[in-house]
């Protein structure tokens, strides 16, 4: 309880930092000529509903990194673009999605060139957040894990196969490769043991 009030604290005292300087901003003496121009008023105002609503998905948004969000505030940046880690880490995960055709022929998917989006870092965020969810030693993941993760593999397939009908593929495979973070280190090949592994699989229920 006492962890909950004291982030709504800090909740409430960013906020009103943040929302205090665009406040001060506004009311510039250049900014009231500026708005006095009827023909730039609306573009003013259109800028200032931008910057807040940009702010509050920042602030309300410390967290992207825990999946499936309730709400997401896409395509406006988040929090934790600036937020730095608070010790070093010695590894990091990278994630490869692949689909399979009917005849087992491997095929790689980039999520970035299947849809378009202003915002491509959400696609690999999201699939980095999910998965690391992964149990590392067998285990199912969480059922709400599972869900986002089927949600977006559905996705991934249908969009495939609707841009390349040419080589449909049947199933979607999410691999996993750990990259040692220090100066010489080679980046493991992607679908390739020992370096990577399989983590996840979606083969879609037949109508």
């Amino acid at each position: 309880m006492r962890m909950l009030i004291f982030e709504n604290a800090k909740l409430v005292a960013e906020a009103i930092a943040v929302f205090g300087i665009l406040l001060l901003f506004w009311r510039h003496p250049a900014m009231q000529k500026t708005r006095q121009l009827s023909g730039l008023r609306p573009l003013m105002i259109a800028v200032a509903v931008f910057f807040v609503v940009e702010a509050t998905a920042q602030i309300t948004t410390r967290d992207q990194y825990k999946y499936p969000q309730k709400h997401e505030p896409f395509p406006f940046t988040r929090w934790a673009m600036f937020a730095g880690f608070t010790h070093s880490l010695e590894s990091a995960n990278l994630y490869d999605w692949r689909g399979l055709t009917s005849v087992g022929q491997p095929v790689e998917i980039n999520p970035a060139r299947l849809f378009v989006t202003p915002n491509t870092t959400t696609l690999f965020t999201k699939t980095h957040a999910l998965g690391d969810q992964i149990p590392t030693d067998g285990q199912p993941a969480e059922q709400s894990v599972t869900q986002a993760l089927n949600a977006f593999a559905a996705g991934l397939l249908a969009r495939h196969n609707q841009l390349h009908s040419e080589q449909p593929v049947v199933c979607v495979e999410l691999w996993k490769r750990t990259l040692p973070l220090h100066q010489g280190a080679v980046v493991p090949a992607a679908f390739a043991t020992p370096g990577s592994s399989l983590v996840y699989t979606f083969t879609p229920a037949k109508p």
